[in-house]
């Protein structure tokens, strides 16, 4: 907004944290290099702005980097706190920034899988009626019910409208398979972003 441009204008490589300082490379097409160093808004700024040739897409991510900021309620003992800086720099740290990757119902892998297989329909029912091992009780019941509506499209949307910000993807790939029955890739194509995770 504060460039007058169109989303469609910028190529990233991925999303970012909402609660973070974040950075990443981007590309644009089409908006003045002094428009860009001149922009005027408190929540971004850019940086080592060039040109050339060629546009960032989702995907062109080769990792991240993290600076972890530690608040504790008491003082660490140093002795401690160099004990376990030597363990992490010999051994690495646990992400646990998992979900971000797996899904909070931990099946991505297993619809990746189904995808590499080309089973869409497989992966499609998967995703509509497989429970997580952590999925809410509420949530267990809508997908225990929603295998027996499978096929049903117009009763599954009814369904997972129960839930509308937490079914959203549910609820898209049920009314295109309502509009386009049988077009599983069509039907995937409508939450390509959750599908690339896969």
């Amino acid at each position: 907004h504060a460039l007058g441009s169109e989303e469609k204008q910028f190529g990233s490589a991925g999303i970012k944290d909402a609660y973070a300082l974040t950075s990443q490379k981007i590309s644009n097409r089409g908006i003045p290099l002094d428009a860009l160093k001149n922009i005027d808004t408190p929540s971004l700024f850019f940086k080592n702005i060039t040109t050339g040739k060629g546009a960032i897409q989702t995907g062109n991510l080769w990792g991240n980097r993290f600076t972890i900021f530690v608040r504790t309620e008491h003082d660490i003992a140093q002795e401690n706190f160099n004990t376990a800086l030597e363990h992490v720099q010999k051994n690495g740290a646990w992400n646990f920034f998992w979900f971000q990757r797996f899904g909070n119902r931990l099946l991505s892998h297993w619809w990746g899988l189904l995808l590499f297989q080309g089973n869409y329909r497989d992966a499609i029912q998967s995703y509509l009626c497989d429970p997580g091992p952590r999925e809410l009780p509420y949530f267990l019941h809508l997908r225990t019910k929603a295998k027996e509506l499978l096929g049903n499209w117009q009763a599954l949307k009814e369904l997972f409208s129960a839930a509308p910000y937490s079914f959203r993807y549910e609820i898209s790939l049920v009314e295109y398979l309502e509009k386009n029955p049988g077009d599983y890739t069509g039907a995937l194509s409508e939450m390509s972003e959750q599908v690339k995770l896969w």
